[in-house]
């Protein structure tokens, strides 16, 4: 059953990448050897999602995979591809005015704890990336139906593991916090 749950969890892994831009597909692995370009290969990390109240593994989904770029060699393929891969790697995501904007919500609304996790945030900035492929690997491999043959994701948005996948979130959240008037 354990083996079970882990392939459940890894196939979400690739339905969130979906689901992460309009313009994210699966597409047959031959569409970027046509363009010339290489497939990133990727890796997937697995945790075990904890209930905090009972300390045991969460009833719901309490297996979570994640499809990240593997980082060096990701990279190398993207510069082969023609990406400039030259940007900044680093985020301050806990600037000084997101710090201020985050305490000074929760003190308004009284929350004694807090808390701040975006979902997939790295996938949610704005970015003026070109599109890439992403090669899903023997563990969450994927066929066309009709024809047989393995799919890869054609990718509009950044991933975890790409260094400028920090900063373009980074610019983002300071961008959208701005405009909201913080």
């Amino acid at each position: 059953p354990d083996m079970m749950e882990w392939r459940e969890a890894d196939a979400r892994s690739v339905d969130v990448l979906l689901a992460a831009h309009p313009l994210n597909k699966l597409v047959p692995i031959s569409k970027p050897r046509r363009l010339g370009k290489q497939r990133v290969p990727t890796v997937l990390q697995r945790k075990l999602k904890i209930d905090p109240q009972t300390r045991r593994l969460a009833q719901k989904n309490g297996r979570k995979s994640r499809l990240c770029e593997d980082g060096p060699r990701g990279k190398r393929i993207r510069e082969r591809n023609g990406e400039n891969v030259e940007r900044p790697a680093h985020a301050d995501i806990a600037g000084d005015m997101e710090v201020k904007m985050v305490v000074g919500n929760a003190q308004q609304k009284k929350h004694r704890r807090l808390k701040v996790d975006i979902g997939n945030a790295y996938c949610k900035a704005r970015s003026e990336r070109e599109v890439y492929w992403l090669d899903l690997g023997k563990s969450v491999e994927c066929f066309d139906p009709e024809t047989g043959e393995r799919l890869c994701v054609e990718m509009h948005c950044n991933l975890y593991g790409q260094e400028p996948a920090g900063d373009d979130w980074d610019a983002t959240l300071v961008a959208d916090i701005a405009q909201a008037g913080w």
